[in-house]
């Protein structure tokens, strides 16, 4: 598979699923644009690593909850390189793991405002891009969370379901202009957002106990690595599944079944 002659947009590139997805699509040819909310040091280290094994890439701060700030990055992604082939949509936040009679309205607002609205600003400000290249692949990040019940964070599983049908909504509307739109639903991942879950609601000595007990939920007897979720969004943005559109595609190691 290859990405040679592609400009992908990354969202939530500071750190796990988002990082590893930049650097694989570098490695296979794309030119990337790494984007941060507040951590901008982690993708200017990002895009120096990039350059430096060869790469193509820049840094950039954004909001995505912020119209103003996601209409100023496509900008400047357009500025750079001209065109956009491919968004990933992989900032999120997971919010408050509290049931719905202890959470506040502001951060339920604050979750939906990151993972959904967010996800729908990036695709209204790149989407005109596309169109008028009649061509690109975007690819949300959703969750197993948005397949199935939680008791650890209602509004979290809300958010990634709401995912899944707007990509569903997406892709139909716009297969017609030779766009394609799936989402990918990754299941526990090892990831710095993970180790802070498990910071925040465990103290140290029932930190592992509860590790092995959301291992133990995955048939296959592991986590899944931020790498393995970055093959398939390889997979999505290539022309290898130039047939695949609408999908919501499940890496879990088993957990949903």
């Amino acid at each position: 598979m290859t990405l040679k002659g592609k400009v992908a947009v990354i969202t939530g590139a500071s750190s796990g699923i988002g990082q590893a997805i930049a650097g694989l699509f570098a490695q296979h040819g794309a030119r990337v644009a790494v984007v941060a909310g507040r951590n901008k040091g982690a993708v200017e280290l990002l895009s120096e690593d990039i350059r430096g094994a060869g790469g193509e890439a820049i840094a950039l701060q954004c909001d995505v909850s912020r119209e103003d700030q996601v209409e100023t990055l496509f900008e400047a992604v357009i500025s750079t390189y001209h065109q956009i082939d491919i968004l990933i949509n992989s900032a999120g936040i997971i919010g408050p793991a509290v049931p719905v009679e202890k959470m506040a309205l502001s951060d339920w607002d604050r979750v939906f405002q990151v993972n959904v609205s967010g996800m729908f600003l990036c695709c209204k400000h790149c989407i005109p891009r596309m169109l008028d290249r009649q061509s690109g692949s975007i690819i949300n990040l959703s969750s197993t969370a948005g397949l199935r019940a939680s008791l650890i964070s209602p509004c979290y599983s809300a958010t990634k379901g709401a995912i899944i049908s707007l990509t569903k909504s997406l892709a139909l509307a716009y297969a017609p202009n030779g766009l394609r739109i799936n989402c990918i639903c990754p299941g526990t991942i090892e990831t710095p957002m993970l180790e802070n879950f498990f910071d925040q609601r465990a103290d140290p000595d029932q930190r592992e106990v509860l590790r092995e007990r959301f291992i133990n939920r995955h048939p296959i007897g592991r986590f899944g690595t931020a790498e393995e979720v970055a093959q398939a969004a390889l997979y999505l943005a290539s022309d290898v599944s130039s047939f695949v559109t609408g999908i919501h595609l499940v890496v879990d190691g088993g957990i949903s079944l």
